[in-house]
């Protein structure tokens, strides 16, 4: 539904969401990929997740969902993560 209405969504990146919550937020664990991009660029005062599967293969994909809920204010961007947190946590 993202991709195919995106511009009326978002009034070409006008407008703000008061929320926006996704179901099966595992989807966006690649912050490369066109769904996520999207969903980053949309403009949310709130914003709600839900997953089954948070983390699958490394901790980069946590770092993905928390990255989207938190406008990229809470862990850094993905290089100062893995500096800061995922080497750390993999030597042990």
């Amino acid at each position: 539904m993202i991709r195919s209405n995106f511009e009326k969504l978002t009034n070409n990146g006008e407008f703000e969401w008061d929320y926006i919550i996704l179901d099966e937020g595992h989807l966006i664990k690649n912050p490369s990929c066109q769904i996520s991009k999207l969903l980053r660029s949309m403009k949310a005062k709130h914003k709600i997740m839900m997953s089954g599967t948070p983390v699958q293969n490394n901790l980069g994909e946590l770092w993905a969902l928390f990255d989207f809920l938190a406008d990229g204010e809470l862990l850094g961007t993905q290089k100062e993560f893995k500096e800061q947190f995922e080497r750390e946590i993999l030597k042990v």
